[in-house]
């Protein structure tokens, strides 16, 4: 029987082109990415469950080595 990590995976997979499309804009948390580039001491970022690297746009542009990590193949073929 598959775990919950499995069935999580699976299921991201399945859906992820079309998740990745519905859920890929960033205006929703500009103004708290704003404040946590500020807080945040080095410039180095490791996104744990990063999903199709949504995030990594605004990372990138504020300067930060940013690396992605999920255990969805299909969202990071995304």
């Amino acid at each position: 029987m598959p775990t919950i990590t499995e069935k999580t995976r699976r299921t991201y997979d399945k859906i992820a082109k079309h998740f990745s499309k519905e859920h890929f804009d960033t205006s929703w948390w500009k103004k708290e990415f704003n404040l946590f580039r500020k807080l945040v001491p080095g410039k180095k970022i490791i996104d744990i469950a990063c999903g199709a690297g949504r995030d990594a746009v605004l990372f990138e542009k504020a300067g930060f080595d940013y690396t992605g990590i999920d255990n969805s193949a299909g969202m990071l073929r995304e």
